[in-house]
């Protein structure tokens, strides 16, 4: 039993590392994609940075709030 469970292990770490290379190129290439967009465009892209970063913000401050509440 206790060598069906290693094996499982083993599976499961490989298949785990195939996953993680595989969304490092994901993210390599979204990268490169978003540095073009940025050159192209600057101003929307700063404007598209700014508006993530107050959604992100506001989210973070409606959770605190929350677990100060409890």
């Amino acid at each position: 039993m206790a060598k069906k469970s290693v094996d499982l292990e083993t599976k499961a770490k490989a298949f785990a590392k195939k996953e993680i290379a595989k969304a490092k190129a994901k993210l390599a290439i979204a990268e490169k994609k978003v540095i073009v967009y940025a050159k192209k465009n600057p101003k929307r892209a700063l404007m598209i940075a700014g508006a993530v970063g107050a959604a992100v913000g506001a989210g973070i401050a409606i959770a605190l709030s929350k677990m100060k509440k409890k």
